[in-house]
């Protein structure tokens, strides 16, 4: 919703207000993401959709959020 894009927007701000020391990437799920990719584009925010390939970087082939932020730092 608008109501959750501006609070991550406003949290995005508290870490920073130079926003060239700030990336933020999301993850390719579709369509879901095109809304807020655009916001945080139209807001001038630095912003990348990252496709997960991580099949062969663990053994179970489970969709977790914590393999998958292993994967992307």
């Amino acid at each position: 919703s608008l109501d959750g894009f501006n609070e991550l927007f406003s949290k995005i701000c508290s870490e920073s207000k130079n926003f060239t020391k700030i990336k933020v990437g999301l993850e390719a799920i579709g369509h879901y993401s095109y809304n807020l990719l655009c916001y945080l584009l139209d807001k001038g925010l630095p912003t990348f959709v990252i496709n997960l390939y991580r099949k062969s970087l663990i053994l179970r082939q489970t969709k977790t959020n914590k393999v998958d932020a292993m994967t992307n730092a």
